[in-house]
This record gives C-alpha cells, sequence and structure tokens, in this order.
C-alpha cells in the first residue's frame, strides 16, 4: 500500500508543480517547497514498541526517505 501511496503522491506533485505549484502541505498546516509529508501512526498507542519497530517503522522509514521534508 506503501508503494501505492507514493505513486499516487507523486502523480498529482508532479502534475501541480507543472503547473506551478511546487510546494507541498499536509494535515499539519506545514508548507515546504518540495515533497513533504507529515508522517503519523495513530494506531501506534495500541501496540507494543516490539510491534511499533517490526511494523511501523519500516513504513515511516519508506515514505520519509521518499520526501523532500517530512515531520513526524
Amino acid at each position: 500500500m506503501t508503494d501505492v501511496y507514493l505513486r499516487f503522491y507523486d502523480y498529482f506533485y508532479d502534475f501541480l508543480k507543472a503547473e506551478g505549484y511546487g510546494e507541498s502541505a499536509s494535515w499539519f498546516q506545514v508548507f515546504a517547497e518540495g515533497k513533504f509529508e507529515s508522517v503519523r501512526c495513530d494506531f501506534s498507542l495500541m501496540i507494543s514498541n516490539e510491534m511499533f519497530e517490526d511494523f511501523v517503522v519500516p513504513e515511516l522509514t519508506q515514505v520519509c526517505d521518499h520526501m523532500d521534508y517530512s515531520l513526524f
């Protein structure tokens, strides 16, 4: 699902950038020039630290590595 999300993100980012809109924002009301995402995991409160490391950290890392800027 993360790969699909990132392809979807890139598709719309490239479309908007071609129209002159190269900035990004997310639900956190922070803007950045380039690809930006405020990553989060609301589910993390319901799982152990070990499960967070196993299941959440790889996804967060993949998204953060894909973006120019990220905020957690």
